[in-house]
């Protein structure tokens, strides 16, 4: 479970800082900024204080396996603006895609032949004929 403010900027008092400001220097294409203007945009409109409960469910990883819940925590009781939970929900699935879009980028990256011939060569290593190390 992951509860966390939809902020760079949690209030005060708030129990868990948010991980979006790690991912900002990620964020290169617009679409991706498009998501976290969208989640800061939201929570302008319901003064900060929107937050959500992220459960995975299923065996793989993605933006599907996710069941979010958006709630406002205030002390007046005020409920959340029209269309926030819809847009909240959206912004992190459209999160989630992009990470998983990227976290797959990175790994076909990290185990590319490429890669592992740098690793090799900076790791001295060497191989026999039958693929066993040697040395």
């Amino acid at each position: 479970m992951l509860l966390c403010p939809l902020t760079a900027n949690p209030p005060p008092g708030s129990l868990q800082q948010c991980p979006w400001p790690f991912f900002y220097p990620l964020f290169k294409q617009e679409n991706e900024w498009k998501i976290a203007d969208s989640l800061q945009a939201i929570q302008l409109h319901n003064s900060g204080e929107l937050c959500a409960t992220i459960r995975h469910h299923g065996q793989h990883i993605h933006e599907s396996c996710m069941a979010i819940a958006v709630e406002r925590h205030n002390l007046s009781g005020l409920g959340m603006s029209e269309g926030s939970e819809a847009t909240a929900t959206e912004a992190l699935r459209d999160l989630a895609r992009w990470l998983c879009g990227w976290l797959e980028s990175d790994y076909e990256w990290q185990t590319s032949d490429v890669v592992t011939d740098q690793s090799i060569i900076a790791g001295e290593y060497t191989f026999t004929r039958s693929g066993q190390r040697f040395g």
